[in-house]
């Protein structure tokens, strides 16, 4: 860094470096923001997932437990046969 930089810089650096850092301030909290909504989303989207995980463990038990009894029914009846 030469002697006209280094002039220049202290001359103009505190008020450029103030400048960029105001500007990457209002980026960041932008940022923060965008990842705060999509936060919040992904817990709906995991929560409604949940709920119908639940459902569906529901219906499959209702479902298998209504096949048991069929099976369960149709040996009964093999068994009567004999």
């Amino acid at each position: 860094m030469g002697l006209r930089s280094q002039l220049a810089w202290l001359r103009n650096g505190p008020q450029q470096t103030h400048t960029t850092l105001a500007s990457l301030t209002s980026e960041l909290r932008e940022l923060q923001q965008k990842v705060q909504v999509l936060s919040d989303t992904v817990t709906r989207l995991d929560a409604a997932a949940d709920t119908r995980m639940e459902a569906m463990r529901d219906q499959l038990r209702t479902v298998t437990d209504d096949l048991g009894d069929r099976v369960g029914a149709v040996a009964a009846r093999l068994d009567s046969m004999r």
